[in-house]
């Protein structure tokens, strides 16, 4: 397929980010043109790496730091060539980001990330372990997008596990579990509210 793609970058994500809101198209424009004059290898388009604070720009971009996995399937410009110089037959998406990342040490070309989004999605893709996420379902249903979900059943579990998550790390909350006969009592609530029982019952209340 990128033989058949004429540029020297693409734009690349992965078929299971939704997106819920325009594009901050003239900013990635400036990118792409960015990329193009300056020889980069890839830049990410969402905030999601830990970044070093040696690259100076006007773009409010960062290099990715080597010491991470530097490459995600996230919303993404790659140079094209370097995307398939990576790219190993037989791997899946996930390997192809692990051992990518330790191919990719030997580029010269920076690999970057945006500090501020330019595109918008869910933090999760809309499909997990193949099951359809629940924020992506209601996104679905927003817009009018029919879905046959005899075909995939909807996962509760992790909206459930994600709303938790948030309360848990509000500042009370932090504060409040620093105490320690208190943050027994926390830890041990947090435990109960995941246990399948419970879960059952959140799960008939998202389906109302």
């Amino acid at each position: 397929a990128l033989k058949q793609i004429p540029t020297p970058y693409v734009l690349a994500m992965l078929d299971d980010l939704f997106l819920e809101k325009s594009t901050k198209t003239d900013y990635i424009e400036s990118l792409v043109d960015y990329a193009q004059n300056n020889s980069i290898g890839y830049i990410g388009l969402v905030p999601f790496f830990d970044l070093d604070k040696d690259y100076l720009n006007a773009l409010n971009l960062g290099r990715i730091s080597v010491s991470v996995d530097r490459i995600s399937h996230r919303a993404s410009l790659w140079n094209k060539k370097i995307l398939s110089d990576l790219l190993v037959d037989g791997e899946n998406v996930v390997q192809m980001e692990i051992e990518g990342s330790k191919r990719s040490h030997v580029i010269t070309a920076p690999f970057l990330s945006v500090k501020e989004p330019a595109m918008y999605y869910h933090v999760r893709s809309a499909i997990i372990r193949g099951k359809w996420m629940y924020d992506a379902v209601k996104l679905c249903q927003k817009e009018d997008i029919k879905l046959d979900l005899s075909r995939r059943s909807i996962d509760y579990e992790w909206k459930w596990r994600q709303v938790f998550d948030d309360f848990r790390k509000t500042l009370p909350v932090r504060k409040l579990a620093r105490v320690p006969v208190i943050g027994k009592i926390l830890s041990l609530f947090f435990r109960w509210l995941f246990s399948l029982r419970v879960n059952k019952v959140f799960n008939n209340l998202l389906k109302k």
